[in-house]
């Protein structure tokens, strides 16, 4: 009899399905069951650096306008190369599923995997944040109905596909803290299991140590790190440079910012900040900020939680998901954010954050409340108890 096999599938758009999925393969492969990967893009790469197998599949993706924000008209224009990417996926999927014949499978928003997973009979995991889909608003009050109700009619169907998964858990903290709370659906089977993260705050030495290692004892930290679709990130990092350049700064604040080009391996150091293509160890980092500067991705909002550390949130208007996450956060009195369409609001923003004590007094206040929570162990209890369960082992 082989030994076990656990089929990890995340979404390659961006890089935080993989981070956080990554921490649960560790837990898996460290309680001795293998594991393999399936995904796409800069997924791939990170992956490979962690050391686990992956196997590449097609790209599924959204397009960007030239200021980096999602265009819907562009993403449209390229919906039949993406329906036949998806569709290749579904085959690639039911092909290396088979092939394997892992003992389950975990899906982390990629419903390819779901569709080969039930056409073979698998039993599927799914990793999920954003259950519900909402378009961007448009101008005009036919555009407007029209895109309700093609809103609706997709978050229905979508939802149909989701629930095709033997369950589902949601990354994220319980309420009242939930940060996707405006997107779950809490009639249907989910599990709430907390944040997956990599590595957590208490495996770090203290933040005074952290700055003192890093010859950056006494400074106010800055971590800006610029993740997403290419486009999106150049986009993002060319502005936040632009910005910064005007703003006004005490002496004793240090930019670390990270390209989020997991490629490269350069490093430009001046007198008041760092500048990375790749941070390797990004968290290292975050245990040492006073501020988080973030595109409002779902893992970036909770890391920065888990973390203690208040964060600002850059985010396009027309990228929905990480608004509404933005908001959850803001809400909570631990971030502020502002829209790329109003970036000049950035400094006082930054300001605020540094000089107001409120923030970090909320976040450090939640984070203590929530650090029992770890979606992690949570998830990969889940799967090993699945495994110890399943008939093909039992003696």
């Amino acid at each position: 009899m082989t030994d076990p096999l656990v089929y990890i599938a995340p979404c390659g758009m961006g890089l935080g399905h993989a981070y956080r999925m990554l921490s649960v393969a560790k837990k898996i492969k460290n309680a001795g069951v293998n594991v393999v990967f399936s995904t796409y893009s800069d997924a791939v790469e990170l992956i490979k650096k962690e050391g686990f197998n992956v196997l590449e599949t097609r790209e599924v993706t959204y397009v960007h306008d030239s200021d980096g924000s999602i265009s819907i008209r562009m993403t449209l224009a390229k919906g039949l190369t993406n329906i036949y990417n998806f569709s290749r996926q579904i085959g690639d999927e039911i092909y290396r599923i088979q092939a394997l014949d892992p003992d389950i499978v975990l899906s982390d928003s990629r419903l390819s995997t779901i569709i080969a997973s039930k056409m073979l009979g698998k039993t599927v995991f799914l990793i999920l944040n954003q259950l519900r889909i909402i378009m961007p608003s448009k101008e005009g009050r036919i555009k407007v109905t029209l895109g309700s109700i093609a809103e609706e009619a997709l978050s229905e169907t979508l939802k149909w596909l989701w629930t095709r998964a033997d369950k589902i858990f949601i990354p994220d903290f319980p309420q009242p803290y939930t940060i996707s709370a405006w997107s779950i659906d809490e009639t249907l089977n989910i599990e709430y299991v907390g944040p997956f993260i990599p590595r957590w705050p208490e495996e770090y030495p203290s933040k005074d140590e952290i700055l003192s290692e890093l010859g950056l004892a006494n400074k106010k930290i800055i971590l800006a790190t610029f993740t997403g679709l290419k486009n999106e990130r150049e986009m993002l990092y060319n502005l936040f440079l632009k910005v910064i350049e005007k703003c006004y700064f005490r002496d004793d604040v240090f930019f670390i910012i990270s390209k989020g080009n997991i490629r490269g391996n350069s490093i430009v150091v001046g007198k008041r900040y760092m500048i990375f293509d790749w941070i390797e160890d990004k968290y290292l980092y975050l245990k040492a900020a006073d501020i988080v500067v973030t595109h409002g991705g779902h893992t970036s909002v909770v890391e920065a939680i888990v973390y203690g550390v208040p964060s600002l949130h850059i985010v396009s208007k027309n990228h929905t998901e990480r608004l509404k996450n933005a908001e959850s956060a803001a809400k909570l009195g631990v971030a502020r954010y502002v829209t790329s369409e109003d970036i000049s609001e950035i400094c006082h923003e930054l300001w605020e954050l540094l000089t107001n004590p409120i923030y970090r007094e909320n976040v450090s206040s939640i984070s203590k409340e929530i650090s029992w929570l770890r979606g992690d162990i949570n998830l990969a209890k889940s799967v090993l108890s699945y495994i110890n369960k399943s008939s093909r082992y039992l003696k």
